[in-house]
């Protein structure tokens, strides 16, 4: 089994050498090939420079399209038998890694980490929040049954992945449920992982006002493709 990590990466260049170095210490003492793609999303540092000298080639984005855009171009560029996509800050226990692959070979589609009871606190209370409200509002809309729709740790089996990213057509972080959305059209077998928080997140460059506006936009854009067909099987492009 081979499994591709990507990292999507904006003005990571601070933190992303040690995100690198952590992350492939871990794959390595695992039972499979792996391979760590980080997707640099036309950052204004050196992020680049600062991946290139740990001995990878970053994917790189020729504009900002956001991290749901920068995830699409990984999965595009992903080798994997199991896809993964975790935060540059590696915010959560890496073992989540190991427990979705086996969800994956169990004959699970997606295993997605949930922070429901596991820490959460570690945001503050305005995020706490608005990520609840957000999450209220899109099982409204779209009927999810997921209370977690935005936690930064997601697994496919590559067919999955595949499935899902080529009807994607979100770019910002409204991505995440749009991507559980077109799972559930396609019937495809989600499963929850506990996602417990190392730390607090350091550096977020998430604003709750701002982005839960644009979050909001997006799950309208979900109701309006999915009326247009966009999600159906037969649809991929």
């Amino acid at each position: 089994m081979k499994v591709s990590v990507i990292i999507p990466a904006y003005n990571e260049g601070g933190r992303i050498r040690e995100t690198i170095d952590k992350l492939q210490k871990h794959l390595a003492q695992g039972a499979y090939d792996y391979e760590i793609l980080v997707v640099d999303d036309k950052s204004s540092d050196n992020t680049v420079d600062a991946v290139k000298s740990t001995g990878l080639t970053p994917v790189c984005l020729p504009q900002n399209r956001g991290k749901g855009g920068a995830v699409k171009r990984g999965v595009k560029a992903a080798t994997g038998d199991v896809i993964i996509f975790t935060d540059a800050d590696l915010p959560y226990d890496l073992s989540l890694i190991e427990e979705s692959i086996v969800h994956i070979g169990q004959g699970a589609d997606l295993a997605i980490g949930s922070r429901e009871g596991t820490g959460y606190e570690a945001y503050g209370l305005v995020r706490r929040i608005s990520s609840a409200a957000f999450s209220f509002i899109t099982n409204l809309l779209l009927h999810l049954g997921i209370n977690d729709t935005q936690c930064g740790f997601k697994a496919f089996s590559a067919r999955a992945a595949h499935m899902i990213f080529q009807r994607v057509t979100i770019d910002g972080f409204g991505f995440d449920a749009e991507a559980l959305f077109i799972a559930k059209k396609l019937g495809l077998r989600i499963e929850k992982v506990a996602a417990y928080m190392k730390a607090p997140p350091v550096g977020s460059s998430v604003s709750p006002l701002r982005d839960g506006v644009t979050m909001l936009n997006s799950l309208f854009l979900v109701v309006k493709n999915d009326k247009q067909g966009l999600y159906a099987p037969g649809k991929e492009k």
